[in-house]
């Protein structure tokens, strides 16, 4: 694939032989600065503008986030329009804080407002596919079982050259997927 060229795409999806980089989510980081105008901020208010945030903002990069890892920066973009809007910050006038954004993406009962952590969001998605391909016997299962498991365990388990980005996603976050499973039994 040529620097300029774009890769083909199959359900919204960008499907190429190459490692996704920020520029592959720029739709994404588009739509969510459209979205996130300093004017709407303005129009709602702090209720307002955190449901918009939870309801749709944060769910904009999902689809994307659930086949791909979702890059730093796209990552730090997106949380800065949407941290913009729920602050409310206007774009040449920069306001202080009471909260750092960490914990405005915690739970309530923890003092948080509940808005999704893209990071976190991200990996919980795609360890829900390690999660299927050990529970579920579907067809798609079958076919990563046969091309990249061949009757081996999971946790033994390496990303190899050639591997889909799709398959090298899953064998980073599997180290956080075997944490939790192992939490999640005892």
């Amino acid at each position: 694939m040529q620097e300029g060229e774009v890769p083909f795409k199959y359900l919204g999806l960008p499907v190429t032989n190459v490692r996704l980089g920020n520029k592959f989510w720029k739709g994404v980081t588009e739509k969510i600065e459209k979205r996130c105008a300093c004017w709407q901020g303005r129009l709602l208010n702090m209720a307002g503008r955190v449901t918009l945030v939870q309801a749709c903002l944060t769910n904009i990069p999902l689809f994307m986030m659930s086949f791909y890892p979702l890059p730093v920066g796209v990552r730090k973009k997106a949380d800065f329009f949407i941290a913009r809007l729920v602050w409310q910050e206007d774009e040449n006038k920069k306001k202080y804080h009471l909260v750092n954004w960490k914990t405005c993406c915690m739970p309530k009962d923890l003092g948080g407002l509940v808005i999704i952590n893209l990071d976190i969001m991200n990996k919980s998605i795609l360890a829900k596919w390690l999660w299927k391909i050990e529970t579920e016997s579907r067809t798609w299962v079958n076919i990563l079982k046969s091309k990249y498991i061949q009757n081996r365990c999971l946790a033994g388990l390496e990303k190899k050259p050639g591997d889909s980005q799709f398959w090298c996603s899953l064998m980073d976050i599997k180290r956080i997927y075997q944490d939790w499973m192992l939490l999640w039994i005892y």
